[in-house]
């Protein structure tokens, strides 16, 4: 069960990058900081303006205590988190803009958002809430499923990818993809954000599709073109979403999936 030990390790260090001794490490060091700029403004002034500056010292002390709490955890190689962990540091103090954005692959855990669903809740009730991120799109297969997210499909859609040991091996970033060949099949997602974009395969003889928004149609376009990965983005009003895509000609319609997000508006 290595999957439990990674989430013990991520919990341990969420924990620990919020904790008490991490908050009163990041005040000390931010204090000692703000005193040395008092006595060397010309020295503060020259490492401002460097290219690639040294982390400060007190991003250093956060992650190394950050990776204390994890050390006892049988996971291999923890030192490679630094860098991670390091950007959360910076996020968390308005250093980075944007979202910091976590990809994790897993089997059953993660396609029933178990796993993947309890490492979410930690880092968004940590550093904030910036959407659901990625979701393959419609309901590939029975098990599939997304705690902050309700999504289906019409049954005309054929499942390609990783879990089915089938296809081309053009599946996206979750590993699978659906097609359909028939006008009036759909595929819809309910979630609450602002910002959705939709991943799909762009094909010399792709089919047109027709996107709805709490039961209105707002826009149409074509999946033809030159073979490749594309995406359609959608900027909405924030709050509550019932997006639906529908098919409308014979002509195939293959898609990988939805990133959701909360943009900050």
């Amino acid at each position: 069960m290595r999957w439990m030990w990674h989430f013990g390790l991520a919990a341990a260090f969420t924990a620990a990058l919020l904790g008490p001794s991490a908050v009163s490490a990041q005040k000390a060091a931010a204090k000692s900081s703000k005193a040395a700029a008092k006595k060397s403004a010309k020295k503060t002034t020259a490492r401002k303006a460097a290219p690639k500056a040294a982390p400060a010292k007190s991003a250093t002390e956060f992650v190394e205590h950050a990776l204390e709490a994890g050390l006892a955890l049988p996971v291999e190689d923890p030192a490679g988190l630094v860098p991670f962990f390091e950007q959360l540091y910076r996020h968390q103090r308005g250093e980075l803009p944007g979202p910091v954005r976590v990809l994790q692959y897993g089997d059953s855990h993660t396609a029933a958002d178990e796993f993947s669903g309890e490492l979410r809740m930690l880092f968004q009730s940590s550093f904030g809430n910036g959407g659901s991120g990625f979701s393959i799109a419609g309901k590939p297969f029975q098990s599939y499923r997304r705690r902050d997210v309700k999504s289906g499909s019409s049954n005309g859609w054929h499942t390609d990818g990783l879990a089915t040991r089938t296809g081309d091996g053009i599946y996206g970033l979750g590993g699978l993809s659906m097609t359909a060949t028939a006008p009036r099949e759909s595929v819809f997602l309910e979630t609450d954000a602002n910002d959705f974009e939709l991943y799909y395969y762009q094909q010399p003889n792709g089919g047109a599709v027709r996107l709805y928004d709490s039961g209105v149609a707002f826009d149409m376009f074509s999946t033809a073109g030159d073979p490749g990965a594309a995406y359609y983005r959608v900027a909405a009003a924030p709050g509550p979403h019932h997006f639906e895509l529908e098919t409308l000609e014979r002509q195939p319609v293959r898609l990988f999936g939805w990133e959701i997000g909360r943009a900050h508006v």
